[in-house]
């Protein structure tokens, strides 16, 4: 009853509102310029007075795949949002919000921060990172590149840039917020974004361009224990730890801080928990982790090349004591079901995968803060260390070959407005070795075998992804042409490591070599590929330089799919029954099996065609489709799903879509213009019959 009669007075005020229009007033809000920009001054964040954290562990994370065209887009960021929800909701923290693709905003980490990014403790963007003008600091700055759409449904991005947040980050919740992009702190050493925080406590990111891949999900997961086994690593170890396992040649990862004590911060409810909120001032620490070396051996192009299958490993927990104890652990070995042992004793930590790899570290000593200048032994001195370590314990692979020895991490302490360094030091020594086979460098993640060695020669961290693997006859290589036309036309969808956000890339070098994955990966034979130095173009001009991966032979070119039907951003009215067509436009060995999945309802449907309702919302559909070799394509579109009436597009019809209504009627009447949204029966005006229509779709939508 009391319902009823809530819609009949809404009712009667839209009538009345409606009235209106003959004295041709407007429900249109007052126009005001945004804070800062009056009088023509650029935009001056100012920070309220700083609240205390709510004690509740809260997280947040803004996820796009879907970008305008195809070329940009992307398909494991809501893989990392998905495992952040997961696993942090299953450690007791609560969501404060989750958005993916066009429901993201620029506005959740700018202008409505202190509702988004600062009502959370903990803060993930995962998509595209680039550059646009910023009014603030009158250059052109990077940062994370969201996605919008207008009242019309044309598809737009908006980059977020340091200036517009100045000084806004942390004044009332946010600690830690991981900006996942290419080159999103490269401006001035971090500087810019380092000026954005106001008691936040890490701002992490990459001063290169990032492989696509789930570094996300490891840092995540290397923040949270998950048993005695599998210590808890501080926000920027787990950073760096996610970026070794996860990236290939040249990538550097950076973490800014405003002050050295934050790179101790664990995660709330995690080892001792972060420090207390940092004081503010114009100074700033960072630090700098660079992945590998700089990319592959030049190699003759080839017609063939030989094939080599990997031979799987069995991982016995007394194959993992083995390894323990070659680094000093003792402790037990325990697996927590995320396909990894796990040992630790004191500050010493080891992973190793059940499919491949093996990675240690020293807490006490790896990537820490520091207060005084590092001693570290001489580049040969150190490479002497590394090796005799190798030989003496049985690591050292026979066909390992030294690559390079480099001071590697880096601890910087620095001005924020100018960037300018007031002290720097190294913290550790890298041994990278690397192997090749018939001439050829095995790249990627899995490409490398590095030894880091600190202070006084010890050996503080370790990583080895190589597979054993033998000859299993030839594969045909198509030419150097044809990976450059697969990659310029199809992006992501076939780049074995990703592609930045480019306006065109311009491939300046190939080679041919073997692809081998990341840690814990599964693979089955070493990929042979074709690396292509790329010039990422943006605006006209070299953005970057980067190498990108490219499968060289059929066998491994994923099949090139595509979804047919509905369209891009086609939109739908809940409860209609929705057909979805893909196929296979090019490559791939059939037969193909293909798969639908929703990142709001999940798992779809099997099958070239299906016919499913979807929940009210912005979907993004994702197709896959797997060949007979075993490699999956896929494609993405984004379909909306909206209440008959929701003019706001807030998946609701409410009180604000009255207001939204009325306004529109009032400005068609008053020659103003159309809202194509309030012309609902289609015949090119705004009237009587439209009234009519939403009123019956407000009570629809309020009747149980």
């Amino acid at each position: 009853m009391i319902r009823r009669t809530v819609l009949v007075a809404t009712l009667v005020a839209l009538l009345i509102l409606l009235a209106l229009c003959s004295s041709g007033s407007s429900l249109s809000s007052t126009q005001t310029q945004p804070e800062g920009l009056q009088n023509g001054s650029f935009p001056q964040s100012i920070s309220p007075t700083a609240t205390d954290d709510d004690g509740v562990y809260e997280f947040g994370v803004d996820w796009i795949n879907d970008y305008p065209g195809s070329g940009s887009d992307l398909w494991l960021c809501d893989d990392d949002a998905n495992y952040m929800d997961t696993k942090l909701s299953g450690k007791g923290w609560t969501k404060r919000f989750k958005k993916g693709n066009w429901d993201t905003s620029e506005d959740h980490f700018d202008t409505k921060e202190e509702d988004y990014l600062d009502k959370a403790d903990l803060v993930m963007f995962r998509g595209h990172g680039g550059k646009t003008w910023d009014l603030y600091y009158l250059k052109e700055l990077y940062g994370p590149v969201f996605t919008w759409k207008d009242w019309f449904g044309g598809q737009y991005t908006d980059k977020l840039t340091p200036g517009e947040v100045r000084r806004d980050y942390g004044d009332k919740d946010a600690e830690w917020i991981a900006l996942g992009g290419c080159k999103t702190l490269s401006d001035s050493k971090g500087a810019y974004w380092a000026s954005a925080m106001d008691k936040a406590h890490l701002i992490l990111g990459w001063d290169t361009n990032a492989d696509h891949a789930k570094y996300g999900t490891t840092w995540i997961n290397e923040m949270v224990s998950d048993g005695a086994s599998d210590p808890a690593k501080t926000v920027k170890d787990a950073w760096f730890s996610a970026a070794d396992a996860t990236q290939s040649q040249g990538r550097v990862a950076r973490v800014i801080g405003e002050n050295t004590n934050c790179g101790n911060d664990y995660i709330w409810g995690q080892g001792t928990g972060p420090i207390s909120d940092p004081t503010v001032d114009n100074y700033y620490t960072y630090w700098d982790h660079t992945v590998n070396d700089q990319g592959p051996n030049l190699a003759s192009i080839a017609q063939s090349m030989t094939l080599y299958m990997v031979v799987p490993k069995t991982i016995t927990e007394d194959y993992v004591i083995q390894i323990g104890e070659k680094f000093g652990i003792s402790g037990p070995v325990e697996n927590y079901g995320d396909g990894i042992y796990y040992m630790s004793t004191g500050p010493k930590w080891l992973k190793v995968s059940e499919i491949e790899g093996i990675q240690y570290g020293d807490s006490s000593k790896l990537w820490i803060p520091v207060d005084r200048d590092i001693i570290l032994p001489s580049l040969t001195d150190a490479t002497m260390i590394a090796m005799n370590f190798l030989a003496s314990t049985g690591l050292m692979p026979p066909d390992a070959m030294l690559r390079e020895t480099i001071y590697n991490d880096n601890q910087t302490a620095a001005d924020k407005d100018n960037g300018e360094i007031i002290n720097s030091t190294y913290t550790d020594v890298q041994v990278l070795l690397g192997r090749e086979r018939d001439g050829f460098s095995i790249i990627g993640p899995g490409g490398r075998l590095k030894v880091y060695v600190g202070e006084a020669g010890d050996i503080i961290g370790f990583l080895n992804v190589w597979r054993e693997v033998v000859p299993a006859g030839t594969v045909d290589i198509f030419g150097p042409e044809e990976a450059i036309r697969l990659l310029t036309t199809y992006g992501s969808k076939v780049a074995l490591n990703g592609v930045p956000a480019a306006d065109q890339l311009n491939v300046a070098q190939t080679t041919l070599a073997y692809y081998e994955d990341s840690f814990g990966s599964g693979q089955t034979y070493l990929i042979p590929a074709y690396a292509c130095l790329t010039d990422v173009i943006i605006n006209q001009t070299v953005d970057s330089t980067t190498w990108i991966y490219v499968p060289a032979a059929a066998e491994f070119v994923p099949p090139i799919a595509s979804i047919a039907s509905p369209t891009d951003n086609a939109t739908f009215t809940y409860g209609s029954i929705i057909d979805f067509t893909g196929n296979v436009t090019e490559y791939g060995y059939p037969p193909f099996g293909y798969q639908w999945f929703s990142d709001i309802d999940g798992y779809l449907g099997a099958g070239s065609s299906i016919s499913t309702q979807l929940s009210a919302g912005y979907h993004s559909i994702t197709l896959e489709v797997t060949d007979n070799n075993g490699n999956t394509g896929w494609d993405t579109i984004t379909v909306n799903v909206v209440y008959v009436g929701d003019f706001d597009r807030d998946f609701d019809v409410d009180y604000d879509d009255i207001v939204y209504f009325v306004d529109a009627y009032i400005k068609y009447w008053s020659g103003l213009g159309k809202d194509p949204k309030c012309d609902m029966d289609n015949d090119c005006d705004i009237d009587y019959d439209d009234i009519l229509i939403f009123v019956t779709a407000y009570i629809d939508y309020w009747t149980p």
